[in-house]
């Protein structure tokens, strides 16, 4: 806009060539943009994946440096094992001998002194 204004008070030939020069800057500032952009992103295609190699190579090394300190020292490791409870079959056995036992005594329990699982039965044969 200031250009128009000037074109009315300078003379037609300046202001052209002024023009010129105005246009010509643009376009060479433009282009080097455009040229150091797209050279930019060519150049960090062709390093990142080398800086990536490089970096995964020092990682991995790293890692292997301490895992050949963890190899050499002394490591102090708990076991647990689990076990199946299996004497709950041989506690039921017992307690059912010694209920029998305790029914099965000469001397009685006076809790089962009427219970007489074992009695001879006295039979008469009328019949002899």
């Amino acid at each position: 806009m200031l250009l128009v204004v000037l074109s009315g008070v300078w003379e037609e030939g300046r202001l052209s060539a002024m023009m010129e020069l105005v246009e010509k800057s643009l376009s060479w500032i433009l282009k080097f943009c455009l040229g150091t952009v797209t050279g930019l992103g060519v150049l960090q295609s062709m390093v990142a994946p080398a800086l990536d190699a490089w970096k995964r190579t020092a990682a991995q090394k790293a890692i292997a440096q301490e895992i050949n300190k963890m190899a050499k020292a002394d490591v102090e490791t708990q076991v647990y094992t689990e076990f199946n409870e299996q004497f709950q079959a041989v506690a039921w056995i017992i307690l059912l001998l010694l209920l029998a036992e305790m029914l099965i005594l000469e001397r009685k329990n006076p809790l089962f002194r009427n219970i007489h699982l074992f009695k001879k039965e006295e039979r008469y044969d009328d019949e002899k």
